[in-house]
């Protein structure tokens, strides 16, 4: 609401345009999350949810996704400084290992996608998909 700020010609968002642009995008992704709780319940398959960063906070803050032992978290990074994220353990690279025949892997990055499916793959992983794609995946299922 600050007019300085959106008249200001350096600013990036510079006029309210831009603002609801960016309301409406935000809206929209929250709102295909909302289903991906009850979709992912009735997936009976084991996953490991690769990623406990932004995208994994908003699939469990707005995508209803409750805690269930079928889910696993792996971050590369986030493991060396937190023991549990949204009540899921925080696997490390060595535990990782031992799920690859049982479990598909549920990418939750949208810039580091490719890295992170090239490592899924050395780790012998074969069902491999990014949130998006497991989204549009369990909304033909049924």
């Amino acid at each position: 609401k600050n007019k300085k700020f959106l008249n200001t010609k350096k600013s990036f968002f510079d006029n309210k345009k831009s603002l609801n642009i960016y309301k409406k995008s935000i809206k929209k992704n929250r709102d295909k999350l909302k289903k991906f709780g009850s979709k992912i319940s009735k997936f009976n398959n084991k996953i490991v949810f690769w990623g406990a960063g932004r995208l994994f906070d908003g699939i469990m803050k707005y995508g209803n996704l409750k805690f269930s032992k079928k889910f696993k978290l792996y971050d590369k990074h986030l493991f060396k400084y937190f023991k549990r994220m949204h009540n899921i353990k925080l696997l490390k690279p060595s535990e990782l290992s031992s799920l690859s025949k049982n479990f598909n892997i549920v990418i939750c990055s949208n810039a580091d996608y490719n890295q992170i499916l090239n490592e899924a793959r050395k780790f012998k992983f074969s069902k491999i998909l990014s949130y998006k794609k497991f989204i549009w995946l369990i909304k033909w299922e049924n």
